[in-house]
């Protein structure tokens, strides 16, 4: 795992079924580790009961990312999202969250129920001032989670856009499912907040 210092991208790779391109499927959790091979790397995950493989590169330039991705086209059919990510800490510095919170994250999750979380959030009805002091509110309670009490959850905003990709462990469904109405951006602009959720595994350690 490589520490951050880079330039973060999230790749989310899938099978593209477009032609028929199904015998990549099974295969394709193998195939993403000799890809990814030396590439330096915050997470790699593969999304259980799917063909997809999410990755958080640290990569050094743009260039380096190009090749990354144009491995993908000479080994077969993917369809790639590519997101420019920022650190979630220093997101939640600019809105003002105490520093003691924001230090960078080690970005642990050694426990093998993992989760993804895509958070996309709108404020209709509400001024830009009233969602950035909710989402400073939203930012303490998670952060704190983590340095407060030891839960192992990790960050990342897409730059530029109201997304937030968040990895965590959590061996019980039903705490995450009421984690999931309990945080400030629930109860304050929950209308407004969409949540996608995924089990997810370390690609490094997967097997069939």
């Amino acid at each position: 795992m490589a520490s951050t210092g880079g330039r973060l991208y999230m790749l989310t790779i899938k099978t593209s079924t477009s032609d028929g391109n199904f015998p990549y499927s099974r295969s394709m959790p193998f195939i993403m580790k000799d890809v990814f091979k030396n590439v330096p790397y915050v997470h790699k995950f593969k999304v259980l009961g799917e063909p997809r493989v999410l990755a958080v590169l640290n990569v050094p330039n743009n260039a380096f990312l190009e090749k990354v991705t144009s491995r993908l086209s000479d080994i077969g059919i993917f369809d790639v999202i590519c997101e420019p990510l920022l650190e979630y800490e220093k997101f939640a510095q600019r809105l003002g969250v105490d520093e003691a919170l924001t230090a960078p994250s080690q970005h642990l999750l050694n426990d093998p129920f993992l989760y993804w979380l895509q958070v996309d959030v709108e404020y209709l009805d509400k001024t830009t001032d009233q969602l950035l002091a909710t989402w400073k509110r939203e930012a303490t309670a998670v952060l704190s989670a983590r340095v407060k009490e030891g839960k192992q959850i990790d960050l990342f905003k897409v730059v530029a856009q109201r997304r937030v990709h968040v990895f965590l462990s959590s061996q019980n469904a039903d705490d995450l499912d009421t984690l999931s109405f309990e945080l400030p951006i629930m109860k304050e602009n929950g209308a407004n907040v969409k949540i996608q959720c995924r089990s997810i595994h370390h690609l490094d350690e997967y097997s069939i």
